[in-house]
């Protein structure tokens, strides 16, 4: 009984969430939803060095609520180009286009920047 309520449960939340994204007018693929999240939690770690070439911010409003995410786009040694989501905007404000160090990854998710120091 507790499964069936549970899967009860969940249907609904995924229902709401469905239901408001369309009333809002947000396209899912514009923001980082629950299933590419677990997906990126479920890959492996990455890391590579790397120069941050571009930056952006996603903004949603839907009446008294929003939410901003943080994006930042890096270049590796071999020319491909990843944009991350990062979670800390403080993190976000601190990289700056033209930083270069190495970069940590999991799916689309940020973890982590080690500048690169002079010497």
């Amino acid at each position: 009984m507790f499964v069936i309520g549970l899967f009860v449960l969940v249907i609904t939340v995924f229902v709401v969430i469905v239901v408001r994204s369309v009333k809002r007018g947000v396209s899912l693929n514009d923001s980082p939803d629950f299933i590419s999240l677990m997906q990126s939690m479920s890959s492996p770690d990455m890391s590579s060095w790397a120069r941050v070439i571009n930056a952006r911010r996603l903004e949603n409003h839907a009446g008294e609520s929003s939410s901003i995410h943080h994006f930042k786009t890096f270049e590796l040694p071999d020319g491909q180009r990843i944009e991350l989501l990062i979670g800390d905007p403080r993190i976000a404000d601190q990289l700056l286009i033209g930083d270069v160090g190495t970069v940590k990854w999991r799916g689309n998710l940020f973890t982590n920047f080690q500048p690169e120091t002079l010497r």
